[in-house]
């Protein structure tokens, strides 16, 4: 976006709607007849109609919407030329501006820019390397990430990831041999940790001094920010824009990995994320999203219709699968409850350990070797980064038996072979017991190539 001192309205044409897909047309929408747009400018000083899309154009636009639909012919895409967002300079009241456009007939979509969080608590810690990664360890306590990795493929080997959130340190030890970059978007300084903890339980690579990521041998690492550039703030309206980044940089059956929570609800909570997520999931690409720190049943969230869009029950005509893999957070021990904080209902997909975790940090300032201290990184950032490495995990070792990758229902299925809860937050994948069912052969020792698993773990709880 182009301004960090301004609030904004996200706005959605119906698909119907024909404009320019190009800033400042609001003369166009009023030549048209979509709306009196000169109107609503005389009650709201200094606003401006910009395009949601900024990184790509209408043509960009088109041929994402065309792998889609070509790769998933259920998909049924909105018209992503009509996603516009007003913005008004601070301190104006665009409660009223979101309230004017909703009653114009031709306008789907108005409402106030949701705020981004990253989704957990960080409280970067000094050095300390504890001896355990325990949601490492074989199930029922953790994924079994250290049978997998006996398993051909079972360390993510051959497979991608993208991250999007804010901030990383992206020379840090642990997983700079990956040569992660950054593909959009700028770095926010003060989020640097959050993302160096994330990183590294996915794709640590296992030196003498750091920990093991759950995929340490992933092929390619990378990056994407909803920080639209160095002199902005993190915003919502980004978001879209990094997600259709991240699908341009993937491929069928590669993972792409949401560390953001909107106003502590899961970024499909919020109608541009769902669309330009189910542009991501029709293209072949397994996303993994935080269900969010709000310790609300998403059974009973409604959206600006009151409809129930996150309640997955038969009969309920509003509910639109997005096909990603929602992730709550859980305690660490046997057997595993909702970690107070989480997000739960029907709509959750898997969950993962919410607290006592081990993994990667790094200050502000980017130093690159430091390691959390429990309870520093928690919530469901921390679980939705561990089913996004068993992800990549599983998807490795499909692609090792000379099988194709899953697409994204079917791992989202696969991922439910593991550890239930007596919560509504899904199940804990049982890496161990999912690559049986792949495979059908483990071998007698591990390939060379391999880590073999840290020693000395022990489980915290």
């Amino acid at each position: 976006m182009p301004s960090t001192k301004v609030q904004r309205v996200m706005l959605k044409f119906r698909d119907t709607v024909n404009l320019p897909y190009v800033d400042d047309v609001g003369n166009e929408i009023e030549r048209q007849g979509i709306g009196p747009w000169s109107q609503l400018e005389q009650q709201h000083a200094g606003i401006r109609v910009l395009r949601l899309y900024r990184s790509l154009d209408q043509d960009a636009l088109r041929r994402l919407v065309e792998r889609g639909t070509a790769n998933d012919p259920e998909y049924r895409p909105p018209n992503f030329l009509t996603y516009f967002v007003v913005e008004a300079p601070l301190g104006g009241d665009i409660d009223s501006m979101a309230s004017t456009l909703r009653s114009w007939a031709l306008v789907e979509l108005a409402y106030n820019e949701p705020r981004p969080y990253s989704p957990g608590g960080v409280n970067p810690g000094m050095y300390a390397l504890n001896a355990s990664q325990g949601y490492e360890d074989a199930a029922p306590v953790g994924i079994d990430a250290r049978c997998a990795w006996n398993i051909p493929g079972g360390d993510g080997h051959g497979q991608a990831v993208i991250d999007m959130e804010v901030g990383w340190t992206l020379n840090h030890h642990d997983f700079v041999a990956h040569h992660p970059a950054l593909l959009f978007g700028a770095i926010e300084d003060a989020d640097r940790s959050h993302g160096t903890s994330v990183l590294g339980f996915v794709c640590a690579v296992g030196n003498n001094s750091g920990i093991v990521g759950i995929a340490p041998n992933v092929q390619a690492v990378n990056v994407v920010s909803y920080k639209a550039d160095p002199s902005s703030q993190p915003s919502a309206a980004t978001i879209p824009d990094a997600i259709a980044q991240a699908v341009l940089h993937l491929a069928v059956g590669n993972v792409l990995l949401l560390e953001v929570e909107l106003n502590f609800l899961p970024c499909e909570s919020d109608p541009a994320c769902f669309a330009a997520i189910r542009l991501a999931t029709a293209a072949g690409i397994a996303v993994v999203e935080a269900a969010g720190n709000g310790n609300q049943n998403l059974d009973q969230f409604v959206d600006a219709l009151h409809h129930p869009i996150l309640l997955r029950a038969p009969g309920n005509p509003w509910f639109t699968d997005s096909l990603a893999i929602m992730v709550a957070s859980s305690t660490t021990t046997v057997p595993h409850a909702r970690r107070a904080s989480s997000n739960h209902g029907s709509r959750i997909d898997c969950y993962a350990w919410g607290d006592s975790v081990q993994t990667c940090s790094s200050a502000n300032a980017g130093d690159t070797g430091s390691h959390t201290v429990a309870p520093e990184f928690m919530d469901t950032s921390a679980a939705a980064a561990i089913i996004a490495g068993a992800a990549l995990s599983v998807q490795g070792m499909r692609e090792a038996a000379g099988l194709a990758r899953f697409d994204p229902a079917d791992l989202r299925a696969a991922l439910q072979k593991g550890t239930p809860s007596s919560d509504p937050i899904g199940v804990m994948p049982d890496l161990c017991a999912i690559g049986g069912s792949i495979t059908y052969h483990r071998p007698p020792s591990s390939p060379t190539n391999r880590p073999s698993p840290p020693r000395n773990l022990r489980v915290i709880g």
